[in-house]
């Protein structure tokens, strides 16, 4: 079996970023891409018309059939959209203790548009799981915009 990088994040309905863009990459360092989806756009190259969270229930049953089923070798945490689904993953790294993590907290589309919701970054909380816990994980950190992201 292909170790897997396990992607939570947004997808981009243009494939241009998010969750399509992380596949593509995992695939190319030669891992199997595994997705938690947390969030949907409608997009396309110019311009964000909408976005929707995923429940939080849902983000966790994903990410639990996934660790259930595949040697995971590393997470990369992209677009939460929600103080609940940053919870959960919160509580999956936590409980994912032995895994290196690729941080890229997306709050805002490139095209421009927000897509942070109801997600308060303060010193990048996922859910009460401060930055500082993860911290000798985080193998690298894509801050976007780095204007917002401090901790």
């Amino acid at each position: 079996m292909i170790p897997s990088v396990v992607c939570i994040g947004g997808s981009d309905s243009a494939a241009a970023a998010g969750i399509q863009a992380d596949s593509r990459v995992v695939a190319a360092l030669g891992y199997h891409p595994a997705i938690v989806i947390t969030a949907v756009t409608a997009q396309n190259t110019r311009t964000l018309a909408a976005w929707d969270g995923v429940a939080p229930a849902l983000v966790a049953r994903q990410w639990q059939a996934l660790h259930d089923d595949l040697q995971i070798a590393a997470i990369k945490v992209g677009m939460l959209g929600s103080v609940g689904v940053a919870a959960v993953v919160g509580e999956v790294l936590r409980a994912s203790q032995r895994l290196p993590i690729v941080l890229d907290p997306v709050l805002q589309a490139s095209i421009g548009g927000e897509l942070t919701g109801d997600v308060l970054i303060d010193g990048v909380s996922l859910g009460g799981l401060a930055l500082h816990e993860v911290a000798g994980r985080v193998g690298i950190v894509f801050p976007n915009p780095a204007s917002q992201l401090s901790g």
